[in-house]
């Protein structure tokens, strides 16, 4: 099977998915396993470099098949493992369009998608031979000789690896951080800790995570995920929950019961 200059595969339609770049109305594709971080990385791009999202503005694109620009080889968006961005500013003349503060902006962002053990997964266009190379609008998963890099290509273990690191979602935004009982909560409460619960207290919380997101309201503890945890708080069996049933709270032994930690 063909690879592309990176040394992934070249993606077939059945390979891969497309996405909306959080925060914007931007749509690109790419290869199925790597999408996630893609949508994480524009989506930084976008808030901390330059908007993607404004009139006239060019791309993302993604997957495509051709050989790279260079001529070396098949592109990275062959596999889907590529994208290009604003270039309706960041031209394919090989000069610098960039500020010095927008390149210190990506170069952020690529300190912050590293692997676990410090290794960069993007390579940047940016960071090519101005005159010759340089690409601005180009960002792909890193070859092994790109910028800290650590002289390895960016595998699928690499991308999965800084998936989980930064606790990015499917859609592309950062799940929170794994709450701990912090408070007794009670009927209607709010809060990340309370989006933590719906996901545990019933097969649907996901959904009505998701709906409450789109609605652009906070989701609360509603009469039906309340009825169900007042029931298993009230079942003779668990004498340890009774006290938090008189009081009418999910406190800590509730919420260990329903997560499985404190």
């Amino acid at each position: 099977m063909a690879r592309s200059l990176n040394g992934w595969p070249q993606a077939g339609y059945a390979d891969l998915s497309f996405g909306v770049v959080p925060g914007t109305s931007k749509k690109v594709t790419l290869r199925r396993d790597v999408l996630p971080l893609f949508l994480a990385y524009l989506a930084d791009w976008h808030t901390t470099v330059m908007p993607i999202d404004v009139p006239g503005a060019l791309g993302p694109d993604g997957w495509a098949v051709r050989q790279a620009r260079t001529g070396a080889g098949l592109s990275n968006h062959a596999s889907g493992t590529a994208v290009d961005v604003r270039y309706d500013v960041l031209k394919a003349d090989h000069k610098r369009h960039m500020t010095r503060a927008q390149i210190n902006a990506v170069h952020a962002l690529l300190a912050k998608y590293v692997t676990s053990d410090g290794r960069r997964v993007f390579g940047w266009g940016g960071d090519w031979k101005v005159g010759l190379y340089c690409d601005e609008m180009h960002t792909e998963l890193a070859q092994d000789w790109a910028a800290g890099a650590g002289g390895k290509a960016a595998s699928k273990a690499d991308v999965a690896d800084v998936i989980k690191r930064l606790r990015i979602r499917a859609d592309g935004r950062t799940a929170p951080a794994t709450p701990v009982w912090t408070r007794d909560l009670g009927f209607h409460a709010s809060g990340a800790d309370v989006e933590y619960l719906l996901g545990h207290v019933r097969p649907e919380g996901p959904a009505q995570i998701a709906a409450a997101g789109r609605a652009g309201v906070a989701p609360v503890l509603d009469s039906v995920t309340w009825a169900k945890i007042r029931a298993a708080q009230g079942r003779r069996w668990r004498p340890q929950l009774r006290d938090e049933y008189r009081r009418g709270v999910i406190g800590p032994k509730t919420w260990r019961l329903f997560t499985g930690h404190a």
